[in-house]
């Protein structure tokens, strides 16, 4: 660690430390990781955060820099960035003191630096990078992230599986009660094994999507047996890969659901939002009664003496009686479009969403199982 300083602009610097503070949980093993790794060489200010499973890594110019040095910063930098007015911002690096001082227009505030020591980066590879445009990533991303799961039980379920093939890329996540599959036929040439990732490395990579540049608009994606680097502008995320084997999706996706009812999604989420008030607090069941004159829908709560009926237009195709989970059908919805079909065999049996029509080049299919209903 080498006395330096250098000058950059707040808001540019507040930009990259929200990004690498992501990664930065606060409950590490070796209290450097609670820290911001920062590297100074010539003009390049590389931002790093990290818990040594998901690591974030940034970098931005800087002005005026004197001498090249390695420092770990203390996280409250951010918090200060927060508070002060668009402005450059000089940062003055003391190793004597352990000390970086900030000064800013109005003043000056000092926080704790720390040798590198222990920090160990998790390098980059050699590997081939392929090129994913980033706005796509992020709306297959996005069809999927709630629907992974939190179970300590099965960890390989608790992140968004990429099955990558040659002509296209099928996004999928499950919990066990409810699935999401979403296939991008542009995705091509993707020569790598299957990647599944973890769900924090997926929220921070969501949130930095939405920073880049308009010019920036390409993700660059590498991989090992164990290791997925996605590089989007500046920002790269390096994630330990969920070990084991992902289970069989396509398994579970009912071929013969030959009841169906046409819905606008707006309709049934407005209907299941005040279903849920009368639902009972523990299942969140709807009841769902379909003939093919209307489709009526109903919760209930017999310890607090409360119900709620409501009714679609919408025949089916045959009659049917099911019940589901109104809160995760919402968020089955939310990766929805504007018209949806809805799809059914028997009680017991899973249901499905598709879209009346899926977008140009894209597939998507979601599965909720049902719950007993008890009459």
């Amino acid at each position: 660690m080498k006395e330096t300083k250098f000058i950059v602009d707040k808001s540019l610097l507040q930009k990259h430390l929200q990004k690498v503070c992501g990664a930065i949980n606060g409950k590490n093993t070796l209290p450097v990781y609670d820290n911001i790794l920062c590297e100074l060489k010539g003009d390049v200010l590389t931002l790093t955060g990290s818990d040594t499973n998901i690591q974030i890594e940034t970098f931005l110019k800087v002005s005026q820099p004197e001498g090249d040095s390695i420092f770990c910063l203390d996280t409250t930098i951010l918090d200060t960035m927060k508070t002060l007015p668009v402005q450059p911002i000089s940062i003055e690096i003391n190793p004597k003191a352990y000390q970086a001082t900030v000064l800013h227009g109005s003043g000056e505030f000092k926080i704790a630096i720390l040798d590198k020591g222990d920090y160990s980066k998790m390098e980059d590879t050699e590997e081939v990078a392929y090129l994913i445009p980033a706005d796509r990533l992020k709306v297959a991303l996005g069809k999927n992230i709630k629907q992974s799961a939190n179970d300590e039980l099965r960890p390989v379920m608790n992140g968004v599986f990429m099955d990558i093939q040659k002509d296209c890329v099928t996004f999928v996540a499950s919990d066990g009660h409810r699935l999401s599959k979403y296939t991008d036929f542009t995705m091509k040439g993707i020569d790598l094994k299957p990647v599944n990732l973890p769900k924090m490395a997926v929220i921070l990579l969501m949130k930095y999507i939405d920073d880049v540049s308009d010019e920036d608009r390409n993700a660059y994606l590498k991989a090992t047996e164990n290791r997925v680097w996605i590089t989007v502008g500046p920002t790269t995320l390096t994630a330990r890969l969920i070990e084991g084997r992902y289970p069989n999706y396509n398994s579970v996706i009912p071929q013969n659901n030959n009841i169906t009812v046409q819905v606008a999604k707006k309709d049934l989420v407005s209907i299941i939002d005040r279903l849920l008030i009368t639902s009972n607090m523990a299942t969140n069941m709807i009841k769902l009664e379909a003939s093919t004159e209307s489709c009526v829908f109903s919760s209930a709560d017999v310890d607090f003496n409360k119900s709620a009926k409501e009714e679609l237009k919408e025949g089916a195709t045959d009659a049917i009686k099911i019940g589901f989970k109104g809160t995760f059908m919402k968020d089955l919805l939310a990766g929805a479009p504007d018209d949806v079909v809805m799809s059914f065999s028997e009680p017991s049996r899973a249901m499905l969403v598709k879209p009346v029509e899926d977008d140009e080049d894209t597939e998507l299919t979601l599965l909720l199982m049902p719950l007993l209903l008890i009459d």
